[in-house]
């Protein structure tokens, strides 16, 4: 007796079998690494750029506002408007880093310190302007600047150092997001293996068709295979996604490092405003304002606008790359469908061999 209708019934079984595989297999890398790519431009990113951007704000606003005390100013205006106008931003961007973490519980409660400590460190600048508006730059307004100073800049406990801390965390998350699960290379495995496995199978099944049935070519099965091709082709894209990927999480950390160079730099400008105001009531004022002044090397700047342009350009250009890794549209469609017509093309090529066989003919 015969067993060709047998090995046609395990082809079809077998071919139908890794055409789902692959359905799944396609669809799920596909949809993993395009949603990834989504979730990263929506929330990992923009919490990265948006702590960045408080950070150089809430610098920018403790310079102009030492500024302001510096010159007298603060007699008419208090610490300023530009400090005010920072302050808001600083909001702002600590709003929707709360919005927008991507770190979890451990990150929210740092951001609630932070919004604390800004809190405290605005009541030590009222307090500061209070006096100084009474009484002109006397021991007291210095001690509120002192302190306020020490809540922004303090070394491990300080309003920066606290965002640097999330920065790094939000950072960690994205950069976790964009390296694991289906934006590791490795993740392809789960539809290449079953591409090729698929493609093998049609190659057989057109050298037993010609075998047994002396039919050079079928055509349902030369199509099928064509099919496999533009499938594995559109499923490919995921290749550019996790490249774009890469290239905008390396984007962020470049925005990330300019932007902290520069914030520092802004900060060097305040504290040496402090300084001088400190200068004319500190002449034996213990190891914590002398440790202070001996940390003031290197060049400041005055560049808080700057920064803060620079942190948008760069949110941009990372949406942007992001937006490019996520290449949903009709591929998405396209994966589903053309297995779909793939297991019907299989049927359709078998089913004149298993009819043919289908009461044992030899």
């Amino acid at each position: 007796m015969s067993t060709t209708r047998r090995d046609l019934l395990r082809l079809r079984t077998a071919l139908l079998a890794v055409t789902a595989t692959v359905f799944v297999g396609s669809l799920a890398a596909f949809t993993g690494v395009t949603s990834t790519a989504k979730d990263a431009a929506a929330r990992s990113a923009p919490a990265v750029l948006e702590v960045m951007a408080a950070r150089a704000a809430l610098v920018h606003a403790d310079s102009a506002a030492m500024t302001s005390f510096r010159t007298g100013q603060a007699k008419l205006v208090g610490p300023g408007a530009q400090y005010q106008n920072q302050i808001a931003i600083a909001s702002q961007n600590l709003a929707r880093v709360a919005e927008h973490n991507a770190a979890g519980e451990s990150a929210s409660r740092t951001l609630q310190l932070v919004e604390g400590l800004v809190v405290a460190y605005g009541r030590g600048i009222g307090d500061a302007d209070a006096s100084f508006r009474a009484d002109g730059p006397t021991p007291l307004t210095v001690a509120a600047l002192w302190y306020a100073s020490g809540l922004m800049h303090g070394r491990e406990s300080g309003i920066v150092a606290q965002l640097d801390e999330l920065a790094v965390a939000q950072r960690t998350a994205l950069e976790t997001e964009l390296s694991e699960g289906w934006m590791n290379p490795a993740g392809s495995l789960v539809w290449l293996v079953p591409i090729a496995v698929l493609l093998g199978l049609l190659v057989v099944a057109q050298f037993f068709g010609a075998r047994r049935f002396r039919r050079k070519l079928n055509p349902a099965l030369v199509v099928a295979t064509l099919l496999v091709l533009l499938v594995a082709g559109a499923t490919s894209s995921v290749f550019f996604s996790q490249d774009r990927a890469d290239v905008a999480g390396a984007t962020l950390g470049k925005v990330v490092s300019q932007s902290k160079t520069q914030t520092d730099a802004d900060a060097l400008n305040g504290k040496r405003e402090l300084e001088k105001v400190l200068a004319p009531h500190c002449g034996e004022c213990g190891e914590s304002v002398s440790a202070f002044k001996a940390g003031l090397g290197g060049e400041a700047s005055s560049g808080g606008d700057t920064v803060q342009r620079e942190v948008a350009n760069g949110a941009i250009q990372v949406d942007n790359e992001l937006d490019s890794a996520d290449r949903s549209g009709f591929l998405e469609y396209f994966i589903p469908l053309g297995t779909v017509a793939i297991a019907a093309l299989v049927l359709v090529g078998l089913r004149r061999g298993i009819d043919e066989y289908r009461y044992g003919a030899t």
